[in-house]
């Protein structure tokens, strides 16, 4: 066993786990690490998440998700959790400077409040 000093580590020791006993694992706890694991414990599979950092936490960026995401994960993100209001509008600039621009309904909320 070992232990770090990183304290924002969710468990800075490291711990011997059979993988057997589990059908799948997940490793990163992030939006798409976390809406795959509860899809597979969902649906029957002994499921392991693994997520190296605490949670709740707050993070450099905000949770940017397109509306359909809501029925992805079978629940709707409070309003009051949104930092901003939904957003419409997308602007994406190329390395190369292309400007890519569209219209989509896409939700903006803090991560410690998807990770709590």
């Amino acid at each position: 066993m070992s232990s770090c000093k990183d304290k924002r580590r969710s468990n800075c020791r490291l711990e011997v786990i059979d993988l057997e006993e589990y059908d799948v694992v997940v490793v990163g706890g992030g939006i798409a690490g976390s809406v795959t694991a509860r899809f597979a414990a969902k649906s029957g599979f002994k499921t392991l998440l693994i997520e190296k950092f605490k949670t709740p936490r707050n993070k450099p960026c905000s949770g940017i998700q397109f509306q359909y995401f809501e029925k992805l994960i079978g629940e709707k993100i409070p309003r009051e959790k949104l930092c901003r209001n939904e957003l419409f509008k997308v602007e994406i600039k190329t390395p190369k400077g292309r400007v890519l621009r569209g219209k989509m309904k896409m939700l903006n909320f803090w991560r410690s409040t998807f990770d709590s």
